[in-house]
């Protein structure tokens, strides 16, 4: 989870650097928490395409983490539940 967050952190960063149209505001780590946890945001968001592109696609990877987490919490409930009953 932390090399995920850095990923995408160091990806905008990086992006804000080379373009000073592609956010509203200066970024931080902050962006990236905040789409990961999907509170949203109003004082920073992307402006150009390719910077929301990018937060487009973290957005869908974040849905797919989600989603795996909650069939891994699943599978281990699961997995209790039958130790329990033999």
């Amino acid at each position: 989870m932390p090399a995920y967050v850095g990923l995408f952190a160091n990806i905008y960063l990086s992006l804000s650097y080379t373009s000073q149209q592609a956010f509203r505001e200066p970024l931080s780590p902050y962006f990236t928490v905040t789409v990961l946890a999907t509170v949203g945001f109003g004082d920073i968001a992307p402006r150009t395409d390719v910077a929301r592109i990018i937060v487009s696609v973290q957005m869908l990877l974040d849905l797919v983490l989600l989603g795996a987490l909650v069939h891994l919490v699943g599978g281990a409930a699961k997995v209790g539940v039958a130790r329990g009953k033999k």
